[in-house]
């Protein structure tokens, strides 16, 4: 692994790395604090604007100054850094108008749209986070220095696309020209192409902005899986989409696995897997086939929840629903597992975002219009559910064992689904 080494911020608020084994970076990574400001307040970089600096990215410095890790806004603050870098060669009026083509921070919050090799790297960091008294400060040091490499390679092929379009590559593509991030397409099918890339690669690529949200601990397991199971090699492809509009690329099927080769990439001295050559399909965008069609099509198979089918949900229930159930799975870690077939009194994330929508428990409940409202009312059900199984009756079919584990746990909401129903 790549590891770069951060020096703090000198009193001209210069960030410079100190890099090991990465010569792309440069020294003065991102500017000065001035340029943050105008670039994330939407101006030009050469403008010389005396407004200001926006909450947020004083906030998010002083946090990095004081050692403080928030994941909120984070990336975009890494990916503000890069673009300013990447671009710094340009004149004005060019690295403008490059900046403003690329997706340095992200539409849609509440999917917090990432590259996988980013989700992997802000999953490391809540889980070092979690655990902060087994964190080591080289720990600490390691996750930073992840996570700005993952920021700088997704930012670095974003910009590679845009000067390609430029330049008519994408425009004129065929057999025997190379894409900027893909390189030569296998083959050419028309209504997609095939091509082999590097899993480091493919892991800076964003994930489909309606896509359902990435979860580690899967992606932790089928890792695992798959170094018992190497001799069967990597079956399936990865898909991609390809906007017309803009060149841009997306992860549209496949994330989990890009996320499980992105942790296999770490195994070198116990890995036979060749991760240099992972197979991906690219569908280009066209006037009677977008992403929302493809995704559709790609899962009609596949166990994908109602709640992650695109305009199935509104945007804001999904996220009040996504925010509870993320927070009550922390808070009761023990009893959420992995696997979607898990048993009682164990639940599943993804199963229970899916059960809170289906059941309509936001329409039935008028006052829940908030994350914090929909797990008070969560926990307050878990409550009479530890009544119902503790201080009446018991049903002699109920499995003492499966009782005890929630008893010792005190979470109950696995043991039957009524609670959604009431």
């Amino acid at each position: 692994m790549r590891v770069i080494f951060l020096r703090k911020p000198s009193p001209g608020r210069r960030y410079t790395p100190v890099i090991n084994n990465f010569p792309i970076l440069v020294s003065g990574l991102c500017g000065t604090r001035k340029q943050l400001h105008q670039y994330q307040d939407g101006n030009s970089l050469s403008s010389q604007s005396s407004r200001e600096p926006v909450d947020w990215v004083d906030r998010v410095l002083t946090h990095w100054e004081t050692g403080q890790l928030r994941i909120s806004n984070y990336f975009s603050t890494l990916r503000t850094r890069a673009a300013l870098t990447l671009t710094a060669n340009l004149t004005p009026s060019e690295r403008d108008k490059l900046l403003k083509s690329i997706q340095v921070h992200d539409k849609t919050p509440e999917n917090d749209v990432r590259s996988v090799g980013e989700a992997v790297v802000k999953a490391l960091a809540e889980e070092a986070i979690k655990g902060k008294s087994s964190s080591s400060e080289t720990h600490q040091q390691e996750i930073l220095a992840r996570a700005e490499q993952a920021a700088f390679a997704r930012v670095e092929h974003e910009i590679q696309i845009q000067k390609s379009r430029n330049g008519k590559i994408l425009n004129d593509l065929n057999s025997e020209s190379e894409h900027p991030i893909l390189g030569k397409p296998l083959v050419d099918l028309g209504y997609k192409r095939i091509h082999l890339m590097s899993a480091s690669r493919l892991s800076s690529i964003p994930v489909w902005e309606k896509q359902r949200t990435y979860r580690h601990n899967r992606a932790k397991l089928m890792a695992a899986d798959k170094l018992k199971t190497q001799n069967t090699g990597l079956p399936g492809i990865i898909t991609l989409f390809e906007s017309q509009e803009d060149g841009r690329l997306s992860i549209l099927d496949g994330q989990h696995r890009v996320g499980m080769l992105t942790l296999l990439n770490e195994k070198t001295d116990s890995l036979s897997l060749d991760l240099q050559r992972i197979l991906v399909e690219v569908f280009v965008e066209s006037s009677d086939r977008n992403a929302e069609d493809l995704f559709l099509e790609i899962n009609k198979a596949e166990p994908v929840k109602l709640v992650d089918l695109p305009g199935a949900a509104k945007s804001s229930e999904r996220k009040i629903i996504n925010e509870a159930a993320s927070t009550l799975a922390s808070q009761f870690a023990p009893m959420f597992k992995a696997s979607q077939r898990c048993r009682p009194p164990h639940l599943n994330i993804d199963n229970l975002r899916d059960a809170l929508f289906t059941a309509g428990v936001l329409e039935k409940q008028p006052h829940i219009r908030s994350s914090k409202a929909l797990l008070t009312w969560m926990l307050e059900k878990n409550l009479e559910w530890k009544d119902k199984y503790t201080n009446s009756e018991q049903d002699s079919n109920i499995n003492k064992k499966v009782l005890l584990k929630a008893i010792e746990h005190d979470f109950f909401l696995g043991m039957d689904s009524g609670w959604l129903f009431q």
